[in-house]
Formats: C-alpha cells, structure tokens, sequence
C-alpha cells in the first residue's frame, strides 16, 4: 500500500480473522459474512433463500474493481451470474466463503500486515464475483469511518513497484481480463 495501516483498517482485519477462527472452530461448513455496513439487495435474500453451496471457495457479493475472466460465468439465480475473479478486487461488504478457504485466510492473516481485503491471494482459490452486486456498502459518512482513518496516511507513490515482476504480472491479468 505505501503507507502505515489506519487503526480501523487493524481492528477490521483481526476482526475477519476472528470470524475465519469462528468457522473453523465451530465446524461450519461455509458461511455468509457481512460487514457492519453492508446493505443487501433484495435479491441477495432471494439468494440466500434459496442457497445451495456453489462451486466456490469464496463468492464475493460485494466488489470494487473486479477483473475476472472471460469465461462464460456461472449461474447462481435468474438474474446473478458467479464470474471467476482473475484480479482480486476490493471490498470485504460480503462474502461467502468455505471452511477450507477459511483455514487458508487463517494461516495467511497473521501477522496483521494488510487491510482484511485480502489477507492472502483470492486468485488461488475458486473465487467468483456475483453480477449484480447482491451486497453493497452504505456510503462514507453513513456507516464505516474506515475510508476517513485511510485518508490521514498518504501515499508515498514509490515508483519501485514498476521494478516488480509481480507488478507487470497484475498488468498483464488486468489486461487479459474484463472489468465487472
């Protein structure tokens, strides 16, 4: 990120990883996780209504910046359709994940070194993005105060990441992917 990590954005990402350990732990076989300031569609309850597993380690209902690949997408309703995400995008608003994916965000979140979207590449699992959004944030100023802790820290811009391999690598998956 170039820059130092807001307190909230810590809380917020020991706060998944509490969830994450919560699943395990219990032994649930998958869960729906929603931010505090998650605001669902009407057809997300439609959705979730009548849910059956899909054929995902992670389903992101909510996204911001979504690449995923030109496959033809998956059918999760009459309306929302499941594309494989090829470029993590951002926002952790809501999610389903898997038990086994849930173990994985566990042996990759600690330390805290990141905000909670991700702790660890979501490309490496079978990862979707639901199309329509069926969870969206509320606005800033409506809810989280994450966005305004975000703007104390300034980015350095370093242009060392040019230097990357992992930087012309992400060129290359956002170029070969589409935008939702």
């Amino acid at each position: 990120m170039y820059r130092d990590m807001a307190d909230s954005e810590f809380a917020c990402a020991l706060s998944h990883h509490e969830i994450y350990k919560a699943i395990v732990e219990r032994g649930l076989p998958d869960a729906v996780i929603l931010e505090d300031d998650a605001k669902p569609a009407p057809e997300f309850f439609d959705y979730i209504t009548h849910f059956s597993p899909p054929p995902f380690e992670l389903l992101l209902f909510d996204h911001k910046n979504a690449r995923v690949s030109r496959e033809t997408p998956t059918e999760l309703t009459k309306s929302a359709r499941a594309f494989k995400v090829r470029v993590a995008p951002h926002l952790t608003t809501g999610y389903y994940l898997t038990q086994p994916a849930a173990s994985k965000f566990i042996a990759q979140s600690l330390p805290i070194s990141a905000p909670a979207d991700w702790p660890c590449d979501i490309t490496k699992f079978t990862c979707a993005a639901v199309m329509p959004r069926l969870v969206e944030q509320t606005p800033p100023g409506d809810g989280s105060d994450i966005e305004a802790q975000r703007q104390q820290y300034a980015t350095s811009g370093r242009v060392t990441r040019f230097l990357t391999p992992a930087y012309w690598h992400r060129w290359f998956l956002k170029r070969s992917s589409m935008k939702l």
